[in-house]
């Protein structure tokens, strides 16, 4: 049975449109998947290269980001902490955040 997700009316599995608002319905399921069971996997995950990680698809490009700018942070208060002088810290700082907040780390 699949309900509406605009009236939340009741319809049949094969249905394409609602019988109560006449919307198109969304079924969750695939052509092809009426012999599978909803918990096994659709399709074998492939492997992903280094390229597609440094790419952004497997979301190593935003951890090597935000290591990056913890790098930055601890070099400006190592630099800190060894000289006593600490503007740069103070100029990385919000650098920083900014490049994590427009990049959404």
């Amino acid at each position: 049975m699949i309900i509406c997700t605009r009236c939340g009316g009741p319809n049949e599995d094969r249905a394409l449109v609602c019988v109560v608002c006449g919307r198109k319905l969304q079924s969750a399921r695939k052509a092809g998947d009426e012999g599978r069971s909803p918990l096994e996997f659709r399709d074998s995950p492939e492997p992903l290269s280094l390229g597609g990680f440094l790419r952004g698809e497997g979301g190593l490009r935003r951890h090597l980001e935000a290591w990056a700018g913890l790098a930055v942070l601890l070099g400006a208060a190592g630099y800190g902490l060894a000289t006593g002088e600490y503007l740069p810290l103070w100029l990385a700082v919000p650098v920083v955040g900014l490049a994590a907040w427009l990049r959404k780390l």
